[in-house]
């Protein structure tokens, strides 16, 4: 009996020096970041002629509630899915794609390529960290000069803002007091982008009706992750200015994307993580004014994808990539080298 135990005791041990912890993100993750990331996806920062340059794509990875928003384009992060996460398909590119990241100086490690894709496939854990906070008064929050990634949008923020007079200061801080982060998208506060990154767990229906307050003053709205239904959809559909709405990761439906059917400028749709449909096609595709849809993690077929290419043959419909990781390469045709793994 002795013996036995001893046997299973050794065993044991065995068993456990041979599983991995979980990747510790502050500890191995946030690291590469820094070294690799924060150049051009930090903190916005002037440059040596003294302005200000935001982060790249809108992105930035210098806070959990940062990393959890995603870039312009959408989400970046899929707990669990590595190949459904853009951080990672975008790192583990081979050396001389031209979509790899970073654009320059030196490529990650085959290391930290698998230190990152072991942290998502784990669920994209944080800890305790937060990094930079989002948040603040919105009276002093930084002009936006994007609309959402359509350049004559864009060009038309000054169109959109004449005869608008800029959103209530009362208004903008009650609704802050409620979770919501206003950044201006022009210096007199008449355009502004709303999201609620850190406080999506207690944002819901009747939070989003609170926006009627600033309704016409919204350009862009982030409601990912958000606890709404397809009811708060009246009201994004009644917004007359919105340009950009992203949707990810919440519990809306095909009905839902009915009544959004009605919005009168929506040119930028996120649908990720949602579980919208092949029913849901023609309800997008009836859309005069969409120029941008991302469903990545939905239900469309792919069937779907081409039908919905085709009702909005002037619109980018982004699908879901699943790129296999490619095979580690020493260097690219312009001579940048991807660091060996120690």
């Amino acid at each position: 009996m002795r013996a036995s135990a001893i046997l299973i005791v050794l065993a044991s041990a065995s068993l456990a020096m041979g599983q991995k912890s979980p990747v510790d993100f502050e500890r191995e993750v946030l690291p590469i970041f820094k070294r690799a990331c924060f150049e051009c996806h930090g903190t916005p920062r002037k440059d040596s002629q003294g302005k200000i340059r935001g982060p790249k794509a809108g992105l930035r990875l210098d806070g959990k509630a940062w990393l959890l928003r995603g870039s312009d384009n959408g989400t970046i992060l899929a707990p669990k899915r590595p190949k459904a996460s853009e951080l990672y398909l975008r790192v583990s590119l081979p050396a001389d794609d031209p979509d790899v990241m970073p654009p320059k100086g030196e490529l990650l490690s085959e290391g930290e390529v698998e230190t990152v894709r072991r942290w998502i496939a784990e669920g994209a854990s944080f800890g305790s960290w937060q990094g930079v906070l989002v948040g603040g008064n919105p009276r002093v929050s930084p002009p936006r000069r994007s609309s959402g990634g359509a350049g004559d949008a864009r060009k038309g923020l000054s169109e959109l803002a004449k005869g608008l007079s800029p959103a209530s200061r009362a208004a903008r801080e009650k609704l802050v007091a409620m979770g919501a982060v206003i950044e201006n998208m022009d210096g007199a506060g008449k355009l502004v982008s709303v999201h609620f990154a850190s406080h999506e767990g207690r944002i819901g229906d009747k939070q989003v009706e609170a926006l009627k307050a600033i309704q016409d003053n919204i350009v862009r709205l982030d409601l990912s992750r958000t606890r709404i239904t397809d009811r708060s959809l009246a009201r994004v559909a009644a917004m007359p200015r919105l340009l950009r709405l992203d949707l990810t990761d919440t519990a809306i439906t095909n009905a839902g994307l009915r009544k959004l059917s009605r919005a009168p400028r929506l040119r930028e749709l996120v649908l990720c993580g949602t579980k919208v449909d092949d029913q849901a096609i023609k309800a997008l595709g009836s859309s005069g004014t969409l120029r941008s849809v991302y469903i990545w993690r939905t239900e469309i077929s792919e069937n779907g994808l081409s039908e919905l290419a085709a009702l909005l043959p002037q619109a980018r419909v982004v699908g879901a990539p699943d790129l296999p990781r490619p095979e580690a390469k020493e260097t690219d045709r312009s001579g940048r080298r991807r660091r060996r793994s120690k």
